[in-house]
C-alpha cells in the first residue's frame, strides 16, 4: 500500500463572534440616542414606537432608519419703483451669494441675510428675518426672508453745471 497522504497544512480560522443574549418571553422597547437633524423610524418586528414582544424561541429583527431632516432658507427680493431690477441687488446669506427666490438648504443655526445696497433705494426686511436680516433656522424649518427695496425719488441728486455763455 502507498503511504497515507500527508495531513493538510494548518489553516487559519477566522470566525466572527456574534453576541447573543438570553432573554425571557416578554415585551421590550428598542431605542437609540437621537442625533439632531435626523428622524428615526422603526420597522421590521417593532411597532412604530420601537415596541416588540419576543416569545420563547423567537428570533425577531427591528430596524431603525434614520432620515436627514433638511432646513431651508429662501431670500426673496422685491424692488418697488425706479430703474433697477432684482438682479441689480446682490443677495447674501452669511456673506455667501444667493439668488432671489431660490431655496437654500442649510444646517440649523443663526444666519444674517444681506445685500449690496444702492443709495437711491431704501431696504426693509420682512418675513422670518428681523429688521436687520438676522434669522434663526431651527431643525426642519423652511423659512423665507423678504428684502424690499423702494426707490426714493427724492434721493440725492447730482448737480449738473452747464456753461453759460453771455453775449
Amino acid at each position: 500500500l502507498p503511504p497515507p497522504p500527508p495531513p493538510p497544512p494548518p489553516t487559519r480560522s477566522t470566525h466572527r463572534r456574534q453576541r447573543q443574549m438570553c432573554i425571557r418571553d416578554s415585551s421590550y422597547v428598542v431605542s437609540e440616542t437621537g442625533v439632531p437633524s435626523y428622524s428615526a423610524a422603526f420597522s421590521g418586528d417593532c411597532d412604530s414606537d420601537g415596541n416588540v414582544t419576543l416569545g420563547i424561541g423567537e428570533n425577531l429583527t427591528c430596524t431603525i432608519t434614520n432620515t436627514y431632516i433638511s432646513q431651508t432658507l429662501t431670500v426673496e427680493k422685491v424692488v418697488v419703483g425706479g430703474p433697477l431690477d432684482v438682479d441689480d441687488f446682490p443677495l447674501f446669506i452669511d456673506g455667501t451669494p444667493v439668488t432671489s427666490g431660490v431655496t437654500n438648504e442649510l444646517a440649523a443655526g443663526s444666519y444674517v441675510v444681506s445685500e449690496t445696497g444702492v443709495p437711491s433705494y431704501s431696504a426693509v426686511f420682512s418675513g422670518d428675518c428681523d429688521s436687520v436680516g438676522n434669522v434663526t433656522l431651527g431643525i426642519g424649518e423652511n423659512l423665507t426672508c423678504t428684502l424690499t427695496n423702494t426707490y426714493q425719488s427724492g434721493s440725492p441728486k447730482q448737480d449738473i453745471y452747464l456753461p453759460v455763455i453771455v453775449r
